[in-house]
């Protein structure tokens, strides 16, 4: 865990990094068992891992899965402030 100060204003955090690379015709959801090592919380993914929490090796794993609508979804939301936030956190 860092530390960094924007004005007088202090952070902590850190970043998590993990890479599987696969095929380019293999689909994401396929690895998501691969990225976890079992004692996440929170588990989070673009809308290639819809679906997710319904694959059998991934049953016993206890992560709140948080994935990205797609962009025809998100489309359709109206014009209002929450559909422009949504749409600012969908990266």
């Amino acid at each position: 865990m860092h530390q960094t100060k924007k004005g007088n204003q202090c952070y902590f955090g850190m970043k998590a990094h993990n890479l599987e690379t696969t095929p380019a015709n293999e689909h994401d959801v396929t690895q998501a068992g691969n990225l976890l090592h079992g004692e996440e919380e929170d588990a989070f993914g673009d809308s290639g891992y819809r679906g997710v929490e319904k694959r059998e090796e991934l049953e016993e794993n206890k992560a709140q899965w948080h994935i990205a609508m797609m962009n025809s979804k998100r489309r359709k939301l109206a014009d209002t402030p929450l559909a422009k936030h949504w749409s600012s956190l969908k990266s």
